[in-house]
């Protein structure tokens, strides 16, 4: 085998999740069920860190999946969603998690700002 390749159980899929087009709609409960189901193929974890982009990117849904991932990996409590009836999937690892919202040239975030785009739960984790 050469250096360029990896053995089988080493490989991560390039891309995960291909869903969209201009008239798709993804619901919390999809997007929630999406973001377990690459993390459980990931297995556990003993670090993460999170990159989200900041309020100017809200649209992104970056605050809601740092949010499922939050509650994924056991960080905040599961903040329940209007219309949400997935099953509760938890990971049986409770990783360190560090996240930095990318702030770029931006000012940062108000309190609000982010309640709104993380969830109060993970707001108040804020140091």
């Amino acid at each position: 085998m050469s250096n360029s390749q990896s053995p089988p159980h080493e490989q991560q899929p390039a891309l995960f999740c291909s869903i969209g087009s201009p008239t798709t709609y993804i619901s919390k409960q999809d997007l929630r069920e999406t973001v377990e189901k690459f993390l459980e193929s990931l297995g556990a974890r003993d670090d993460v860190l999170l990159l989200p982009p900041d309020f100017t990117r809200f649209h992104s849904q970056a605050g809601t999946i740092t949010r499922f991932i939050s509650e994924y990996y056991n960080f905040t409590e599961r903040e329940e969603d209007p219309g949400d009836a997935s099953t509760r999937a938890t990971s049986a690892s409770s990783p360190s998690i560090q996240i930095i919202p990318a702030l770029g040239t931006h000012a940062p975030m108000k309190n609000e700002q982010i309640e709104l785009m993380f969830g109060s739960n993970l707001a108040n984790k804020k140091t």
